[in-house]
């Protein structure tokens, strides 16, 4: 996994509408890894009833026992391919770069988009006519 630390000066850069009108474009990161453990809330009493927990309880024995089935018929068929050589390993490393937030293309800006679509409803009027 290639994980990429991005500067605070590049979340400022892209907070700041005039320095950067228009969103780079970028893949969502994968949400199954993400886990809210604990966090705090001032004056709550959060309450779950027996049955609730029961049924919590079996919902996530059950999603456990899928994830574990999953990942052992995944672990067996990684064990029936051949190991790659680590020429061909690199190469795909290689292949790989990083490009930086602030370098990459973007999408259009709010502005652009309303255009477009000013654009789209002014020749659909003129066809219609």
């Amino acid at each position: 996994m290639l994980i990429f630390l991005i500067l605070p000066q590049v979340i400022d850069s892209l907070l700041d509408i005039t320095k950067t009108p228009r969103k780079p474009q970028y893949k969502m990161a994968a949400e199954l890894p993400l886990i809210l453990r604990s966090c705090l809330f001032d004056k709550a009493d959060f309450m779950c009833s027996s049955d609730a927990s029961r049924s919590l309880t079996l919902h996530l024995n059950d999603e456990y026992h899928h994830y574990m089935l999953q990942a052992e018929i995944f672990h067996e068929a990684l064990s029936c391919l051949p190991f790659p050589e680590s020429n061909s390993l690199e190469k795909l490393q290689k292949k790989r770069n990083h490009i930086p937030l602030l370098s990459r293309q973007t999408e259009p800006s709010y502005e652009e988009r309303i255009a477009k679509v000013k654009t789209k409803l002014t020749d659909n009027l003129s066809i219609a006519s």
